[in-house]
């Protein structure tokens, strides 16, 4: 989106079909996307489609289709689906800031904000996980919260060879998000 014509907007307009479902259904679980959204759109409006907040918005948004598919697919927005959903988008946020703040270009986010991020919305996850879905969800905070405890520590990654560092960074968070979507659709399973 950072360099704009119809192309881009189309292609964005596609992306954020699948969220027109969620207004037949309004309730307050419309903040998930609509705040990666509106920080998403204020980046490009302001010309700024390739900084921090759009690419780390950018990433919330599309973990957020989540809910719009589910919806889609005829499942019942019920408060743990919401609760699952709203982890869902914290944790690609927070593996989003983390790769932003290991790039030795972005001098205004370092890798520990990632760890903030995370570490902040801890008790409150952990919170809706024992109370909206089932303690066993426990389990899914674990992996990103033992990361965050080591991103604290982690400096911006060199300038050489950057290119397959970043893109052994991001198939490793691939993995991770893998497993942890099996982690979770077992769990739903299980307390089924």
């Amino acid at each position: 989106m950072s360099k704009g014509g119809l192309f881009s907007y189309l292609l964005f307009l596609v992306n954020i079909l699948p969220y027109a479902v969620l207004l037949t259904h309004p309730g307050p679980w419309l903040l998930i996307p609509i705040i990666p959204l509106v920080l998403f759109i204020l980046e490009i409006v302001r010309g700024r489609g390739r900084s921090v907040i759009a690419n780390a918005s950018g990433t919330a948004l599309i973990a957020s289709s989540f809910i719009a598919w589910y919806v889609l697919m005829g499942g019942a927005l019920t408060m743990s689906i919401i609760a699952i959903s709203l982890m869902w988008v914290i944790y690609h946020s927070f593996n989003a800031l983390y790769v932003e703040g290991k790039m030795p270009f972005r001098s205004e986010v370092k890798p520990w904000y990632s760890s903030a991020l995370w570490l902040v919305a801890l008790p409150p996850l952990a919170y809706l996980m024992c109370t909206m879905v089932n303690p066993l969800f426990l389990f899914v905070l674990a992996e990103p919260t033992a990361r965050a405890l080591v991103a604290v520590r982690e400096r911006k990654l060199s300038t050489s060879n950057l290119r397959a560092r970043v893109r052994r960074i991001g198939v490793c968070l691939l993995i991770e998000s893998l497993a942890l979507a099996v982690l979770i659709l077992v769990l739903l399973y299980i307390i089924s």
